[in-house]
C-alpha cells in the first residue's frame, strides 16, 4: 500500500486533470483488493470454496490490471504520445 502511494504521487503531476486519473485509481485499487481480501478470506474457506476463492481472486486482479491499462492507453492518447515498433 506504500507503494502504490508513493507511485501515485510521483505520478500525480502528470495525470492531474486527465480523464485516465479515475480509471488508474479504481483499477489499482480492484486489483489489491482483489489480491489480499480473498488471501484474508481463504484462511476460512474449504473444499470446494478454495478453488472458487482462486477464480475470483485472479479474475479480479485481471480486471484491475486491464482496467489499468486501458487508463494507461487513454493517458497516451491524450497526450499525443506514439509508439512505432519496428515491423
Amino acid at each position: 500500500m506504500i507503494g502504490l502511494g508513493v507511485c501515485w504521487h510521483l505520478l500525480k503531476p502528470y495525470v492531474k486533470g486527465q480523464p485516465a486519473a479515475p480509471k488508474l485509481v479504481i483499477g489499482s485499487l480492484i486489483f489489491v483488493v482483489s489480491a489480499t481480501v480473498p488471501e484474508v478470506l481463504l484462511n476460512f474457506v474449504s473444499g470446494n470454496a478454495k478453488a472458487a476463492e482462486q477464480i475470483i481472486e485472479e479474475l479480479g486482479e485481471m480486471i484491475g490490471i486491464s482496467i489499468v491499462l486501458w487508463g494507461v492507453l487513454q493517458l497516451l492518447v491524450a497526450r499525443e504520445v506514439r509508439l512505432d515498433f519496428p515491423a
